[in-house]
């Protein structure tokens, strides 16, 4: 009889921390669910911490053999230790982002044309900007990337707002030749012309170039009806989907105008990135809708957005 009633208990205690591992390894791969990349990215980034699981330490209360006891707990800490330190890594080199604002690269110096030449980067100058940016260790990076969470040392983001043929021509085979890539807004009621068309543009994305919405027509937001703005914001993504043939995440309120009714229009049609004209850093772990950028003009000196 004693026999049996020892090996009933220790068969209680072995089936006790079973259940405990089976537990514990559920809660650590929750946090590494690559299906909640997004929310998993914000916890690390907000130093949102793991715990150790309740079922764990109750269970370790339940052992009789302090040993034990002792044992799983040591381990639960272990486990603890180790992710607040590769979170607190994390946080440290990736929570704001810097991201640039570009239009044409083209030649243009127009007097008439005051707008034109603002928005205007010389190709020579570009070029000479993103090897600045190389020497500097930086790796260009999309939001397609920054929402898996795989991140380099020292990201940066090139965007290129509505999609100007002179991207195709001038930007892309200088980014390309350099391994570079680049977010492109595209406007996509404007396609051919002075616009890159839908080849262009699927060409872009096959080769690691992220495609982002900037409308159909590129209107004040802030100021159009709901409905326009509804169909502004959902026909331009629906379209690059077609053309590219994959999820459009990342959206580009044009002219940076935008109110809180937009931002969430915006959300609801699926995005989950959003540029503005906001000078500074982009702050990842704040609202990923309202991300600043530092704008490059003719004769803007880049230097400064890095330090």
């Amino acid at each position: 009889m004693k026999i049996n009633q020892t090996k009933f208990i220790v068969t209680s205690f072995a089936i006790l921390f079973i259940v405990f591992c089976l537990v514990l390894l559920v809660s650590i791969n929750k946090v590494y669910d690559q299906k909640e990349n997004r929310n998993h990215m914000k916890r690390l980034l907000t130093n949102q911490l793991f715990n150790p699981s309740v079922q764990a330490v109750e269970l370790a209360t339940m052992m009789p053999d302090n040993k034990v006891k002792a044992s799983i707990l040591a381990s639960t800490t272990s486990i603890t230790s180790a992710t607040v330190q590769r979170d607190t890594a994390m946080q440290t080199k990736h929570q704001t982002i810097p991201i640039l604002m570009y239009h044409h690269i083209r030649d243009f110096n127009d007097p008439t044309d005051t707008i034109g030449t603002n928005l205007s980067v010389d190709p020579v100058a570009f070029a000479a900007q993103l090897d600045y940016i190389r020497e500097l260790g930086y790796s260009t990076i999309t939001f397609a990337e920054l929402e898996s969470g795989n991140l380099p040392d020292k990201p940066v983001i090139l965007s290129f707002d509505d999609g100007y043929e002179n991207f195709y021509q001038n930007a892309y085979p200088a980014l390309k030749s350099r391994g570079m890539k680049s977010v492109n807004f595209i406007i996509t009621g404007s396609l051919a012309g002075d616009y890159m068309t839908e080849a262009q543009i699927k060409e872009l994305s096959d080769n690691g170039f992220e495609i982002g919405a900037h409308t159909v027509s590129h209107p004040d937001l802030s100021t159009a009806t709901t409905a326009r703005a509804i169909k502004e914001i959902t026909a331009s993504k629906s379209a690059l989907e077609t053309i590219i043939g994959k999820k459009v995440i990342s959206f580009c309120y044009p002219s940076g105008k935008y109110n809180p009714e937009v931002e969430k229009e915006v959300k609801d049609a699926g995005y989950l990135y959003a540029t503005t004209t906001k000078g500074g850093l982009a702050d990842i772990t704040a609202n990923s809708l309202e991300l600043s950028r530092y704008r490059v003009n003719h004769d803007t000196n880049i230097k400064g957005f890095f330090k």
